[in-house]
This record gives C-alpha cells, structure tokens and sequence, in this order.
C-alpha cells in the first residue's frame, strides 16, 4: 500500500508539473492532461483494489481448509506471502493462493509458512507456477 500511495504520489507531482509546464507556453492542453492523469489515477487505484482483492480470496480460500488459524497465524501467513511477492516473480495472491496447495499436500500452518519461499524460488527458478 505503501509503495501505491507513493506511486501516485508521483503521479500527482506529474500532473502538476505537466499542468505548469502546458501553462507557460500557453497551451490549453492543461484540460486533456489533467484528464489523462486522473484516468491513470482511477486505474491504478482500480488495479489495487482488485489486487488487494485477489489476494484476500486466496487467503480466505487457503485458511479455509486449514482449519482453525489463530490471527497471529493469519497475520504470519499474509506477511510470508506478501515477502515472497518482493523476493519472487509471483504476486502476493498468487503466493496466498500457494498455500492451499501447501495445505492440500499435508503440510501444517507453521510447515506452510516456512516451506514457502522455497517452494516460490524454486518454482520461480524452473520456470512452474506455484501449483
């Protein structure tokens, strides 16, 4: 979320020059570039809501069927799989979503946790998604 808000932060700081710079040379192009920004802006915001969303499903999704979690097991298994989305080629839902699979092979919350991010790099290194 972080790293998004300073993204659009740039964005914004964009927008302004591009807005001043339209304006010094007497342009009206400010109206257009505007425009485009704040689409840029809508879509980026979209495509993290739907990433966000991606990636809360598939936790959901991989808890389920590991039975009763503690929250400070939840809390683990999120900040694992959004680590192994910075270390690896796989987006932080896809990691989640990992889990499952984990969890469907027999491995317990604690197992999945650690066995992860080999799994990842070692998925991520052949060339196999994380299934």
């Amino acid at each position: 979320m972080q790293r998004v808000n300073r993204a659009l932060f740039g964005v914004q700081t964009r927008m302004k020059k591009t807005k001043g710079a339209t304006r010094s040379f007497g342009l009206s192009l400010s109206k257009i570039g505007a425009l485009a920004g704040g689409t840029v802006i809508v879509g980026a915001f979209v495509r993290l809501v739907k990433s966000v969303e991606a990636f809360n499903q598939a936790m959901n999704q991989s808890i389920a069927i590991m039975g009763n979690v503690s929250e400070a097991l939840r809390d683990d298994l999120k900040q694992t799989a959004i680590q192994v989305a910075t270390i690896t080629k796989f987006s932080a839902a896809e990691a989640a979503k990992a889990y499952l699979f984990l969890a469907s092979a027999g491995l317990s919350v604690k197992q999945s946790i650690a066995a992860l991010p080999q799994v990842a790099q070692f998925a991520q290194a052949g060339m196999f998604d994380l299934a």
